[in-house]
């Protein structure tokens, strides 16, 4: 499986982008890269980038987003269009910003609206599952598309559905990408914290954390996983 880091601030990497397309306006009206000209603007662009990552101008986190602008700007010079890929990630980035911004406060209530989401494409999702404390506590969901939270876990919501610590969400299914999706367009983005396989069927660990903020965990979701 192939794992991708999602960043849970797509408006820094729209920021990011438009620093560079700005930096290559400027660039041209000075006359030191020709309009017009896009191998020129690759290796302005490329070279930026890399000076960007070098300084730690935007901080580590998107350092690899600066390598690949760098190495696609020059390496890649000649058969590159590292100035229209600029565009379109400000485009797409600029368009989650505005998604985002139609999130309700309440953790609560995004899980609850990925979980519905969730139902549509025949997922269980079982919010508060209760443990068989005649049974040491046992659970046992292996259905195939399954998702759920422990009930104990409900306590960490304060009154109006916001988290006030990490809470566990369990997961069993050999197509894990539609409920990372779901979860990402409900506004939660997944750490994930461990993975198994049992009787065929892959089951996962995720953590949902407080402000999207996994800080301390290397392994975070995928947004594209491929088996």
């Amino acid at each position: 499986m192939t794992i991708r880091i999602t960043h849970n601030d797509p408006q820094k990497l729209a920021h990011i982008a438009w620093c560079a397309l700005v930096a290559l306006g400027i660039a041209r009206k000075d006359k030191k890269v020709p309009k017009k000209n896009r191998v020129a603007a690759n290796k302005f662009i490329g070279k930026w980038a890399g000076r960007a990552a070098l300084d730690g101008r935007f901080g580590p986190q998107y350092r690899d987003e600066l390598s690949i602008w760098e190495s696609n700007g020059v390496k890649n010079a000649m058969i590159s269009n590292v100035e229209a890929s600029l565009e379109e990630v400000l485009d797409k980035y600029a368009g989650k910003v505005a998604h985002a911004k139609k999130f309700p406060a309440s953790y609560k209530r995004r899980i609850h609206n990925a979980g519905c989401a969730l139902r549509t494409l025949n997922w269980t999702v079982k919010i508060g599952l209760l443990r068989d404390w005649e049974n040491e506590g046992a659970y046992s969901p292996d259905c195939d598309h399954t998702a759920f939270i422990m009930k104990e876990h409900m306590d960490e919501f304060d009154n109006i559905g916001r988290l006030a610590n990490p809470i566990s969400l369990m997961v069993i299914s050999n197509d894990v990408q539609k409920l990372v999706d779901a979860f990402y367009d409900a506004g939660i983005l997944l750490f994930q914290r461990s993975t198994n396989k049992h009787n065929g069927k892959c089951q996962y660990v995720f953590e949902i954390h407080p402000d999207n903020n996994g800080k301390g965990l290397t392994n975070m979701a995928p947004t594209e996983a491929k088996s």
